[in-house]
This record gives C-alpha cells, sequence and structure tokens, in this order.
C-alpha cells in the first residue's frame, strides 16, 4: 500500500512517517513544502509538496499514485489564523478542497486532520455526531473543511485530536510541552492559563490511530487524544515535575489576563468510545507519556 503524508516536517507528520516505515507491505511518501526533516528509512520516500499548490499536488499524485494521503499539514496556531485569515483559508480549507479533488480522481482514500476547536467548549466531553461549534477562525476553518469532505468524498476519515505533545529532534513549529521544557531549562517562567482545560494527546498516540485509520481507510469523524482532563496550567505543572524542573517558575493567569487574540474554548474533552471500539485505541497515561518523552529528549 503506498501511502502520501503531508506536513512530515511537522511532529504528528514526522510521528505519523515512523508508524508507516515500520509497517510492512507500505510505502510511505513524505512530503513537505520544505527541505526534509523528517524520519528516513528504506521504505520512506521524500517528496517536496506545497498542498497550496494544484499543479503540485497533481505532480505528487500522478507519481506516486498513492493508496491512501494522510493531510497532516496545516496552520495551527489560532491567534495567526485569526490575523491572518486569508492564509488560513488557503491553507486550512482551499488546500483540503484541492487534495479532496485529486484523491477523488485517484481513487484514492483521504484523511484529513482536524481539532477540538471546531466546538465552543461549552458541553464536553465531545462526541463525534455532536455540532461542531467553533469560536475562532482556526475552528471555523477546520469545520469548513470537515464539511466540504461531507459533501465531495466518500473515501474519507477525519481525524480530531487535542493540544498534542512530544518531541522529534528536527521541528518546523514547537508545542506547548516543549515551550515550557525549553523555557525552564533556561530558568525562564511561563504563564499558562488556569481556566481553560484538555485533554493532552501524546504525539505517538495520536499517529498510531492514523496510521491504523491508513490501512483499513475507515470512514467517518473519529476523536482521538488523552484522556486525563486538567487545566493548561495543571499540564504545566506536570510537565515541569516530569522534566525535574522548577515548578515555581509555572505561573497560573486568567484567559482575560494572557489576553490572546483568538477565543479558545474554555473546555475541551472528547468521548474516545468509537476510536476505541473500532481501532482498539488505547491512550497512554499522561504520566508515562510525559516519561516518554523525557527519555526522547537529549538532557538539558
Amino acid at each position: 500500500m503506498k501511502i502520501l503524508v503531508t506536513g512530515t516536517n511537522g511532529l504528528v507528520g514526522q510521528k505519523i512517517i515512523r508508524q508507516l516505515a515500520a509497517m510492512p507491505d507500505v510505502l510511505a511518501i513524505s512530503s513537505s513544502r520544505g527541505k526534509n526533516i523528517s524520519f528516513r528509512a528504506d521504505n520512506v520516500l521524500f517528496e517536496m509538496l506545497d498542498i497550496t499548490q494544484e499543479s503540485q499536488i497533481a505532480a505528487a499524485f500522478e507519481k506516486h499514485r498513492p493508496d491512501v494521503v494522510v493531510n497532516a499539514a496545516g496552520m495551527t496556531q489560532p491567534d495567526a489564523c485569526q490575523s491572518s485569515r486569508s492564509t488560513c483559508w488557503r491553507i486550512n480549507v482551499e488546500a483540503v478542497r484541492k487534495l479532496a479533488e485529486a484523491a477523488h480522481k485517484h481513487g484514492a482514500h483521504l484523511v484529513q486532520m482536524s481539532t477540538d476547536f471546531v466546538f465552543d467548549g461549552t458541553r464536553p466531553p465531545y462526541a463525534e455526531a455532536d455540532l461542531p461549534n467553533p469560536v475562532n477562525y482556526y475552528g471555523t476553518c477546520n469545520w469548513e473543511a470537515e464539511k466540504l469532505l461531507h459533501e465531495s468524498l466518500e473515501a474519507y476519515s477525519i481525524v480530531r485530536t487535542v493540544q498534542v505533545f512530544g518531541y522529534e529532534q528536527q521541528l518546523s513549529r514547537t508545542n506547548l510541552m516543549m515551550l515550557v521544557v525549553n523555557n525552564l531549562r533556561q530558568g525562564k517562567p511561563v504563564r499558562l492559563v488556569k481556566d481553560q482545560f484538555r485533554t493532552p494527546t501524546l504525539a505517538e498516540d495520536l499517529a498510531w490511530a492514523v496510521a491504523r485509520l491508513a490501512l483499513r481507510r475507515s470512514r467517518g469523524v473519529f476523536h482521538v487524544s488523552g484522556q486525563e482532563y486538567l487545566s493548561i496550567y495543571e499540564f504545566g505543572i506536570l510537565v515541569a515535575k516530569a522534566f525535574y524542573l522548577d515548578t515555581n517558575l509555572v505561573h497560573p493567569v486568567s484567559s482575560l489576563e494572557l489576553n490572546q487574540s483568538a477565543l479558545r474554548p474554555p473546555r475541551t474533552a472528547f468521548d474516545l468510545s468509537k476510536a476505541s471500539a473500532e481501532l482498539g485505541f488505547r491512550p497512554t497515561p499522561l504520566a508515562d507519556a510525559l516519561a516518554m518523552v523525557r527519555q526522547q529528549m537529549p538532557l538539558g
């Protein structure tokens, strides 16, 4: 089976490639807009690909003829999406439309990554059938991309997830766990919101689920996340403890104090029963997940 993965210079993309590289009878095509910094293996090819460029998508599909496409590319910073709406729409909606059209033309199954931010955060835990109601432009674009797939494709999966964390030696952008660790290792304080609650997701867990969805070409929406529900501030404290860093440098603030330009849903958590029943998904306990990542990282 040939599986094309976009956005493989990001954390999730790199972890998906690692999962696929370990699977027999899979040829993974790793792709990103920039030069390859992802995991390399005998059954992994690399293709330069900007998903906003229809000609590049067409060329990649013609060259590789993938059975499955996993779109792990995207603009994921809510504040940047709020201030650069045209860019966010081009990457998170129009590029998905282009990928969907190419997938339809070539008979490929499309796996699209999405987010808990499609919900307004008023009534967690959310099941796959709950109606989205995004509160910021990042969530709005993800919901528009989801609707686009519902309307235009039959062979697709949507994977929504929550606050992904993890480590790779080279990353195109950071994540909350890395931000906390890097700042605390330098003795710098971090301010984290105490009134936004999430279920942090280990990148390896997400990649495991995505790889199995791709292999099975399972259809529909799937919620994949961590299990433990806690505030972003509480998560930061756990990160500090797991890495033996100074918890006194982690300061709780309110959402109003942080004054983020994009509203955040106050509380998001997922009902994981579908992913559990259909994929056998079991999230790694948070303490074990943080210990795993600590072992992956060089000593500070």
